[in-house]
């Protein structure tokens, strides 16, 4: 059931945000993410001291910028003339190929690196991007990324909030920075918030990446995130900077299933209050296959590049809504802009599907004019949400296991649904006022004429 005149709060559309390291970003027009999260490549900026190289970094900041997203710019990895020195010392179990790599060791010469990420910033944020929100570094959990201590890293996370200030201050524009997106919830979580805040440069918000099949899992780790920052967990905001499928090769990345896991994964985030959520990635390798990628390397959308984008393009408040179940792999959300409500439907299963078909009883609970539904399905690989099929109101709404269903009602005409009620209540008002008002006058003017003709408003002569 849809409750028209009960909200449960704004609709998150920055969920619907996304991560960009490869490919023509045009390639996913006309989805709009709220947020783009990019990496600086700090080690190609810098190739040697005193040399710094923008005109890539501005040309991708820029294009993230000219089609309405909100760049977000993580300021890693390490240059080799600044970490080499360290790498040469470092001793890390075999592992990654990357590891005890230049890239991810400390600065050798700290100061240095402040005035590159100072530099960096000042550039990013007044150049065509207009960079306003940055990141310290990526997933220094991970030898691939991060070789050197704990404790160094949570150095190197105070110079680059640092940096940012410094930038922030030197062009009076309001630069936030955060992090410290880690690949999964960890300790370390604690130590970036106490080393930051220790030193007067806070975290404006904390992330975190996650890959799985259980769309609870989201919500778990943004509570575990939550719990292992300390006291101020409860007022950061909350920003899962990279989630999709599990399984980079997964099959469910190209067809219903991925799209489905997206959108039981975006209702859960949304009623756990995550502010934004970044979907790794916006586009696929050029020959990948089985690829996170919400369009393929040519161009051709997935199915879940319909869900994130109409997730992004829903904007106005949420309604109260009943029939979500996650033991039963079903998830419900309605959005109510203006007139228009959208239904959003999941149904997903981290396993063997069940090949049925539910058929959903779509109740809205309060006035809406509209007399049929747009229903919109993606059950296969090659469904998309471009056009819908109309369906009766009274009509159950059918909902395939793995699938995702976009339902639309027309509730017009344009009167805002939560007035229509008190309109129509002043409407029965004003009219019966208008009735007692001419009954009145009517029964005057009968007394007058009464009167005339020589009769009593009783009914009897005056006299005989």
């Amino acid at each position: 059931m849809v409750e028209l005149g009960r909200r449960a709060g704004a609709a998150v559309t920055s969920l619907a945000s996304t991560t960009w390291n490869v490919g023509d970003l045009s390639a996913i027009d006309p989805w709009r993410p709220p947020v783009v999260r990019v990496t600086a490549r700090l080690d190609r900026i810098a190739p040697g001291p005193g040399q710094l190289r923008l005109d890539d970094l501005q040309q991708r900041l820029g294009t993230v910028r000219r089609m309405g997203a909100e760049p977000q710019l993580i300021l890693a990895p390490m240059p080799t003339w600044l970490g080499r020195s360290r790498a040469a010392s470092c001793r890390l179990p075999p592992g990654p190929p990357a590891a005890c790599s230049p890239s991810a060791m400390a600065p050798s010469r700290p100061a240095a690196f402040a005035a590159l990420v100072q530099r960096v910033a000042t550039a990013a944020a007044t150049g065509p991007g207009r960079v306003r929100r940055f990141e310290a570094w990526n997933e220094p959990d991970l030898p691939r990324f991060w070789s050197d201590t704990p404790q160094r890293f949570t150095d190197l996370a105070v110079q680059v909030h640092l940096a940012v200030r410094a930038a922030a201050r030197s062009t009076g524009l309001p630069l936030v920075v955060g992090g410290p997106a880690l690949s999964r919830p960890g300790p370390l979580v604690r130590a970036y918030v106490d080393a930051t805040t220790r030193a007067g440069v806070p975290p404006a918000f904390l992330s975190w990446h996650t890959y799985t099949k259980d769309p609870a899992e989201l919500v778990s780790d943004a509570s575990a995130v939550r719990a292992q920052a300390g006291p101020a967990g409860a007022r950061l905001p909350l920003v899962l900077d990279e989630w999709s499928l599990k399984g980079r090769r997964n099959p469910g990345h190209e067809d219903n299933v991925g799209a489905a896991f997206a959108l039981a994964g975006l209702i859960e985030m949304e009623q756990a209050g995550l502010a934004q959520a970044n979907w790794y990635r916006s586009v696929s390798y050029p020959k990948a296959t089985s690829d996170p990628g919400t369009v393929f390397g040519d161009g051709r959308r997935k199915p879940v590049w319909w869900v994130l984008s109409t997730w992004a393009a829903s904007r106005g408040n949420r309604l109260v809504t009943t029939g979500s179940s996650q033991e039963n792999g079903r998830w419900v959300r309605a959005v109510r802009d203006g007139d228009v409500v959208n239904v959003f439907l999941a149904r997903y299963r981290d396993g063997p599907a069940a090949k049925d078909v539910e058929q959903i009883a779509l109740r809205l609970d309060g006035p809406c004019a509209a007399r049929s539904l747009q229903v919109r399905t993606i059950a296969s690989a090659g469904d998309s949400w471009a056009s819908g099929r109309a369906r009766a109101l009274t009509s159950p709404v059918p909902l395939p296991d793995d699938s995702a269903v976009w339902v639309r009602a027309d509730c017009s005409p344009s009167t805002p649904l939560t007035d229509r009620p008190l309109v129509v209540a002043l409407a029965v008002a004003t009219v019966a006022a208008v009735l007692v008002a001419l009954v009145v006058r009517g029964s005057r003017r009968m007394r007058r004429r009464l009167r005339a003709g020589g009769f009593s408003a009783s009914g009897t002569g005056s006299g005989s």
